[in-house]
């Protein structure tokens, strides 16, 4: 576990950003600020297929489907293992696609299919990447038992940091952080709340199914590495307020996050304001520099209504 905790020692370049710095926002509410959070189960899910001999030390092959975070956290560890990394998604922003691009990734993009989630669509294109190439490694992020297991290594970064608190909020979109870190949590004795922000559209949760206006953030189909028992309560944020609270970090805060960070504060924001005397942890997972040309343009903001106008600062 040693190996993880960059809290007080120089670390390599990569290696720095696998666990997050800690940053009190209120007196009982303290912020997980991520710079990119899909990098410590990217790190653990290569490691482990490594040891099982999945994938071979140095130049293996990985395919996988992402819509963005998960697939920069995987180019960031297969580079320096000379691993070639193949990702189908249905977009990226111009921001991924160049760090991807300038780190070697072959995206394979995915056109909406009727009757299918965008989702669905990427894994079946995905299937027929892997009957391609049938000796490449398949992360299988959504089901994988070591997305969520990589997260006990953040549950210790918590306790050796904190030690003790109550409430733990984060944002649910493969249910892998969220369900790794509040078990894990409570295995180590910690009697946490654990509460999920979703987003309107996601059926991650029981909602109705519909068009999601948050990237990042929900589902349009159940993810296998989700387990319900391990949440208390769920809040759905949408766009319009998630947007607005990232604008919140960094005004009040200086912390210049996307938008599901800003999903996660609200809420955390909420839980910290109704429970005053309990400790609140809440998980900002990503970095604000993929949105400069969206959540933080005003013109974006009013060209697509997102944002409603009494909110623009």
């Amino acid at each position: 576990m040693d190996e993880f905790d960059v809290s007080s020692t120089v670390s390599g370049g990569v290696q720095q950003h696998v666990l997050p710095p800690l940053v009190n926002l209120r007196r009982n509410l303290t912020a997980a600020n991520f710079s990119l959070m899909k990098l410590l189960p990217a790190r653990i899910i290569v490691d482990a297929a490594t040891r099982a001999g999945r994938l071979p030390e140095r130049g293996g092959l990985i395919a996988e489907s992402s819509s963005g975070t998960f697939a920069l956290g995987l180019a960031l560890i297969a580079r320096p293992r000379e691993h070639r990394l193949m990702i189908v998604t249905d977009c990226l922003d111009s921001c991924l696609a160049s760090q991807l691009r300038i780190l070697g990734v072959d995206v394979h993009f995915v056109p909406p299919r009727r009757g299918l989630d965008i989702q669905e669509a990427r894994l079946s294109k995905l299937r027929e990447v892997l009957r391609e190439y049938p000796d490449a490694f398949w992360p299988e992020q959504y089901v994988n038992p070591e997305n969520p297991r990589a997260y006990g290594h953040f549950a210790d970064h918590l306790i050796r940091t904190l030690g003790d608190f109550d409430i733990l909020v984060g944002s649910v979109g493969s249910g892998g952080s969220m369900s790794g870190t509040a078990l894990a949590l409570r295995r180590r004795g910690l009697n946490v709340r654990a509460i999920a922000v979703d987003t309107p559209g996601s059926i991650l949760f029981g909602a109705r199914v519909g068009s999601r206006k948050l990237g990042g953030l929900g589902s349009g189909m159940l993810m296998g590495n989700l387990d319900h028992l391990q949440f208390d309560e769920v809040h759905w944020v949408s766009a319009a307020v998630a947007h607005q609270h990232a604008h919140s970090l960094y005004v009040d805060h200086g912390l210049f996050k996307g938008p599901t960070s800003g999903a996660a504060y609200v809420v955390g924001a909420w839980a910290a304001s109704n429970f005053p005397d309990k400790r609140v942890v809440t998980v900002l997972p990503d970095d604000g520099y993929r949105y400069v040309d969206t959540v933080y343009s005003s013109q974006w903001q009013r060209e697509t209504g997102v944002m409603p106008p009494e909110i623009h600062r």
